[in-house]
């Protein structure tokens, strides 16, 4: 099973189903607790027919302050994603901890962290995708993805 030989030493996840599902089988092998944060929950976007969701989401990386009333900018998703990500780092320095998200806002989480992390790099994403980030306190010194996409 990914990840079961890393020693992991806390498990994170959006509330989401899809998100919990995912780490569940990880969860259970490492006899570990899944613990729901809120604010790994995806960003909130209108709801368009799926051919029209890519340039929606385009459209707010090109403007990362518009949002739609009732709709979450790429700002406010990003900043929400950067706090509670430095939040678990710092309380868990130098461990291995597994954070189960969307593929949006941990693009954007990682962008907060690093600008070279656009639109282009959310669009080369896997669903679902793993990365392995690095950290040095609480600065980003490393990403890279955990898996061959081919695995799937």
């Amino acid at each position: 099973m990914r990840l079961s030989d890393q020693p992991i030493t806390a498990i994170y996840s959006s509330t989401s189903r899809r998100a919990v599902e995912t780490v569940s089988p990880l969860a259970e092998r490492l006899d570990l607790e899944i613990i729901m944060v809120e604010q790994l929950r995806e960003r909130d976007v209108p709801e368009v027919p799926l051919s029209e969701f890519d340039e929606m989401i385009r459209q707010a990386w090109q403007a990362p302050d518009a949002a739609p009333s009732g709709v979450e900018s790429n700002v406010h998703a990003r900043a929400r994603g950067v706090d509670v990500l430095k939040k678990l780092v710092f309380r868990h320095p130098d461990q291995h901890i597994v954070i189960a998200t969307h593929g949006n806002l941990m693009a954007l989480m990682m962008n907060g962290l690093n600008g070279s992390y656009d639109y282009d790099f959310w669009r080369g994403l896997s669903f679902p995708d793993i990365y392995r980030l690095i950290f040095d306190g609480d600065k980003l010194t490393a990403a890279e993805r955990a898996w061959d996409v081919g695995d799937r």
